[in-house]
């Protein structure tokens, strides 16, 4: 019997005699349970002292608590306010910004020396010319006149109009004189076959020379039909050196143009030379000599289209004439030995 049996026990027998203290379903509280036998003829007192420990059971219960953070962020948006520019001050500044483009444009087709030279000291014979940086400047500056169109008001749009014009004037006469520049080489080309009596580099001269000189002369119509206006908008070009320029590009394309015409029949001339030499080596004088006979109109052809144009290319048809002249003068010649040669 264990001590929890033992104390059940002298509790229940002792109920009805000594009663008892406290109460068995405290278990943390003492008892102390007093029990008198008498015997007889002997009388004893026995104390029994039953002390019950407490039987504490603890039991541990640990709570965990998760603790959770939230972080909370926040933007601050701060709305700036922007005053509207004005329409009339973003076309004025888009105005002078063009002013500065076309200036960009006129120095470039210059090689940077503008102030120091106008338009008419490029020419035809400016072998470092190039129109790619000042066509650029132009389509640039065209842009921002589309823009400053848009916002302009009625004066300004005069205005817009007027650098308009000045723009697409440089623009023409950049196109005109590239054209010029691309076409010089080749008439020194069909002057080099002349002196050299080569006809197959004349032939071939003339098939570069022909378009390059067409392409000049539709730019330098379009130039020459422009109204000329707006060139008091812009301060580094007037109307005046527009005139010198459009002057002096005329005269280069009709003399191009001379010179094409001249070219083409001289060639032709060329040919029928060399035919009638061949003819009349063979001695086949009759055909030499209608051979001859053709050169000398082809020839006769070639010099009134040069003596219908002056020259501004520095004697390149003035060239080109001496040539004319003394093949024709050989092509008489050579006719006149084979007649004499078929008549005998």
């Amino acid at each position: 019997m264990n001590r929890r049996q033992f104390l059940g026990a002298i509790t229940a027998s002792t109920m009805g005699l000594a009663g008892c203290v406290g109460s068995n379903d405290d278990e943390s509280e003492v008892r102390t349970v007093t029990v008198t036998v008498t015997r007889t003829p002997t009388t004893t007192t026995a104390s029994t002292t039953s002390t019950t420990q407490p039987s504490t059971e603890t039991t541990a219960t640990t709570d965990t608590e998760t603790e959770t953070t939230t972080t909370e962020t926040t933007t601050e948006t701060t709305t700036e306010t922007t005053e509207t520019p004005d329409p009339e001050e973003q076309t004025e500044a888009r105005l002078e910004d063009t002013r500065d483009l076309l200036f960009e444009a006129y120095d470039d087709f210059l090689d940077g020396n503008a102030g120091d030279a106008d338009l008419a000291s490029i020419s035809a014979k400016s072998s470092d010319f190039t129109a790619d940086s000042t066509l650029s400047r132009l389509d640039d500056a065209f842009a921002e006149l589309n823009a400053a169109e848009e916002t302009a008001t009625d004066d300004q749009l005069q205005v817009v109009q007027k650098l308009d014009s000045v723009g697409s004037f440089l623009q023409h006469v950049t196109r005109t004189q590239d054209a010029l520049t691309e076409a010089y080489p080749r008439v020194e080309s069909l002057l080099q076959g002349a002196r050299n009596e080569n006809t197959s580099k004349i032939t071939s001269a003339m098939s570069n020379l022909s378009p390059a000189v067409s392409d000049a002369v539709a730019h330098k119509d379009r130039a020459a039909s422009m109204v000329l206006q707006g060139f008091g908008e812009v301060p580094f070009m007037s109307g005046d050196d527009a005139k010198k320029k459009l002057y002096q590009i005329r005269m280069e394309c009709q003399t191009l143009e001379a010179i094409t015409d001249a070219g083409e029949s001289f060639a032709n001339a060329m040919e029928a030379i060399s035919a009638g030499d061949d003819a009349f080596d063979s001695e086949d004088y009759n055909i030499a000599r209608s051979e001859y006979g053709d050169a000398a109109d082809e020839l006769a052809t070639a010099k009134q289209a040069l003596d219908d144009a002056s020259d501004h290319l520095s004697g390149s048809a003035s060239s080109l004439e001496t040539h004319i002249d003394n093949q024709n003068s050989y092509a008489a010649e050579r006719e006149r030995e084979a007649e004499q040669n078929a008549s005998t």
